[in-house]
């Protein structure tokens, strides 16, 4: 993964009302309770991670983020895309790892603007061994992030970041994430 300094504040700049959005929703997920059953918290996840499905569809992601809330260890990917997989019939990559990072802010979401980045795409739909192609790309985007964030560029990234939107509660992979979904021109 490589993003120049002009890449990345060229990012930076578009990244502000996401910011705001995520930051707006982080502080109602620490709520905990019934925060996931709240119609306008679902309105304002539906619109940052853009939740375009069914009735039936989020009743099955937000009970099962709702259910991933109140266990004791913050959720595993692998775990979440298979219960995701047996609600809706659908592996649902990108929901799965938003899901995840919900919880476990330190962890990537895999979008389709996060691959591009990374240089990589999720195995096709009529794969055989796909669940587990899938977790491994989640494996490689997470390795990448991190590997990444350990460079001079990860180093330059955050310090960008953090002049730009100062005391913002966020985490080096959130940082990244939202400087990596901002950046599709990259590529």
């Amino acid at each position: 993964m490589t993003l120049t300094d002009v890449q990345i504040e060229t990012a930076l700049r578009r990244v502000e009302p996401g910011l705001e959005q995520y930051c707006a929703l982080q502080v109602r997920v620490t709520e905990g309770g019934g925060v996931f059953a709240d119609g306008a918290f679902r309105r304002l996840y539906n619109r940052f991670y853009r939740i375009r499905r069914g009735v039936a569809w989020q009743e099955a992601f937000y009970g099962l983020l709702a259910r991933s809330a109140g266990a004791p260890a913050p959720p595993e990917f692998r775990s979440v895309l298979r219960q995701l997989h047996e609600a809706t019939s659908r592996y649902e990559t990108s929901f799965a790892s938003k899901l995840v990072a919900t919880l476990d802010p330190h962890r990537p979401v895999l979008d389709k603007w996060v691959l591009d980045n990374v240089g990589l795409r999720l195995p096709p739909v009529g794969a055989s061994d796909r669940f587990e192609r899938i977790c491994d790309v989640c494996t490689t985007v997470e390795q990448r992030c991190l590997a990444f964030l350990a460079t001079a560029a990860g180093a330059s990234l955050l310090v960008a970041f953090d002049r730009r939107y100062p005391n913002v509660p966020v985490t080096a992979m959130k940082k990244l994430d939202l400087v990596l979904w901002q950046s599709r021109e990259a590529r």
